[in-house]
Parts: C-alpha cells; sequence; structure tokens
C-alpha cells in the first residue's frame, strides 16, 4: 500500500499498524462483469447460446440438508412452500428481545471469547426455541456483543408474543448468570418490517424497524443483569407478570420520553398471577373460567373432586 497512500505509525502500537491518512494513486476496480449482472438473464442466455453443452449439477441430500442449517425458518418455510423472494415481505407487529453481553470481548488477543461465544449460544438457543422464538442475530457492532430475538415473525407468531419473549428474557437472564456472563436486555413491542434486503446477488431475511431500535436503547439503559421493558409490552404481557414501573427515560432517536418497566423475580422464576385474568391461553369459555377458578379457590385442598365441562 505504501505505493499508493501516505500513513502514519499508530501510537502505542506494537504490532506495526499505520493509520492511513491519504491516498496519491488511486486504483482502478473494475468489478467482474458476469458477477454483477442479473443472474436469471445470464442464465437464461448461457441457456441460449450454449444449450447443448448446458449441464445442471444437482445438490445430494447430505449437502442440501447441510446448507438449510444456514438459512433462516422464516425463509425456509416460503421456499418449501414454492414461494420466491416478494412473499417474505410483510409489516408484523412483533416483540423483540435485544440481549447486550458485556462479558463478550471478541478480540484479537487469543482469548477464550470464541469458545465462550458458543457457549453462550449453546446455552440461550434452547430456550429460544422451547418458547418460539426467532433468533435474528447473533454479532458484534458497535454496542458490542449482542443477541437479537424476534417473536412474531411467520411461522414464529403466536397469540401471545409478548409473553413469550418476556418469559424467554427472564429465562436468558438465569441462564446468563448461571455461566458467569453479565448481561443487559431490553424487550419492545411494535411494527416491523419483515423480510428480504439487499440485491439477487447477496441477500439476507432481515427484522428490522423502530421497534428493534427501541430494544437496543431499553438494552443499553438496563443495569448488568437487568431487563427492561417498554410501554407496549407491558401492556401486551397484561396481568401474566408482574411488572414494576421504572419511571420515564430519554433515549437516542425519541423526542418523548419513554416509560420503562422491568419485569420481577422471585427464586428465579417469573411471579405468574393465578386468577381469572392471569389465563390468556385461553379463548371464550370465561364464565366456565371463573366458575372454576372459584371451585379451585374455596374447595379444601385435601378433597379431590372431578369437574366435567362441556367444549365444543
Amino acid at each position: 500500500m505504501a505505493d499508493f497512500c501516505d500513513g502514519v505509525p499508530v501510537p502505542n502500537c506494537k504490532s506495526g499498524e499505520v493509520k492511513i491518512i491519504a491516498v496519491r494513486s488511486p486504483v482502478a476496480i473494475e468489478p467482474h462483469r458476469e458477477m454483477y449482472q442479473d443472474p436469471s438473464n445470464a442464465f437464461s442466455s448461457s441457456l441460449q447460446n450454449s444449450r447443448s453443452k448446458l449441464q445442471v449439477e444437482i445438490l445430494s441430500a447430505p449437502i442440501v440438508r447441510a446448507l438449510r442449517a444456514y438459512v433462516p425458518q422464516c425463509v425456509l418455510q416460503k421456499v418449501d412452500a414454492g414461494q420466491d423472494a416478494s412473499w417474505l415481505a410483510e409489516l408484523r407487529t412483533a416483540t423483540v428481545i435485544f440481549v447486550n453481553l458485556k462479558d463478550l470481548v471478541l478480540d484479537k488477543k487469543g482469548n477464550d471469547s470464541p469458545a465462550l461465544a458458543h457457549q453462550i449460544l449453546s446455552v440461550l438457543q434452547p430456550i429460544i426455541v422451547n418458547n418460539g422464538g426467532y433468533r435474528r442475530q447473533y454479532l458484534v457492532d458497535d454496542k458490542g456483543s449482542v443477541l437479537i430475538v424476534v417473536f412474531g415473525v411467520p411461522p414464529f407468531a403466536h397469540s401471545d408474543d409478548a409473553y413469550r419473549a418476556v418469559k424467554t428474557a427472564l429465562e436468558m437472564k438465569t441462564a446468563l448468570v448461571n455461566i458467569k456472563v453479565g448481561a443487559s436486555l431490553g424487550v419492545a413491542t411494535g411494527s416491523v418490517y419483515v423480510g428480504s434486503v439487499g440485491s439477487p446477488f447477496r441477500r439476507e431475511h432481515a427484522v428490522v424497524g423502530d421497534t428493534v431500535n427501541t430494544s437496543a436503547r431499553l438494552a443499553g439503559k438496563a443495569k448488568t443483569g437487568g431487563i427492561l421493558c417498554d410501554e407496549q409490552t407491558a401492556k401486551a404481557v397484561g396481568s401474566r407478570v408482574v411488572m414494576k414501573a421504572e419511571g420515564s427515560i430519554n433515549v437516542k432517536g425519541k423526542n418523548l420520553q419513554l416509560k420503562i418497566f422491568s419485569p420481577i423475580q422471585s427464586e428465579n422464576k417469573a411471579l405468574f398471577l393465578t386468577d381469572e385474568n392471569a389465563l390468556g391461553e385461553s379463548f371464550g369459555r370465561v364464565g366456565e373460567i371463573k366458575l372454576v377458578c372459584r371451585l379451585c379457590c374455596f374447595r379444601p385442598t385435601t378433597t379431590l373432586f372431578r369437574l366435567f365441562l362441556p367444549w365444543e
């Protein structure tokens, strides 16, 4: 690079790194034309010009199974249904968990961070799967090492996504404490864009929007070992988890203050209420559910009884 650029040594750097301050002779870079033409046109042209020589390589089943592990389930569902990428794009109401892994620092000093990164995901992934969530990203960015989990993206959509997200956040917090990894978590609910981003040559499945940013801001404001939720999440959860109001805070990117809440835990378990309002999994039969709750409350605990309800 010395023939093309001017630079100065980086202060206090023993590895001899240089900071480039100017480019004297720009290098012309010409992209490979075949690489950047439309894949469909390239295939069509090849088919017309070399029809007799065209060979289609069919991937073996083991290779297909291996490749599917790298493709998000959201995309696989559409591919298996014979739908193209245009079917992926939609606006959804989702709940996003942003985990700031403060004790995971990936650097070039040869420490054990890569092994720790694998351990963290090995511990958290089963929790995410068991609660029906979508692991969107596990990466290192300007906020450090982060994990993003989404509830509400097909096929990871449920009638109680906010509750599932808070439950997942509580379980992940406990799991991280058990392996002695400090982290702060933010949970936010709102509208997000779900679909493909990129070009025909390189694209990925993305979940983007202000809700994702809000969850990141909340994780940044939370203390190590803490969880902060926005007001929409607290309202969506209802009485299924006890939420403690933590006041309002200013966050980057929002003009108005954000009301925040934290889920309360007891003995590493969320305080799930047991009254009839907490039975969010049941639809209809409100009168019957209230009757069952009253019977369970007033019958002696040592008495066994059987109750039959006529369900359609």
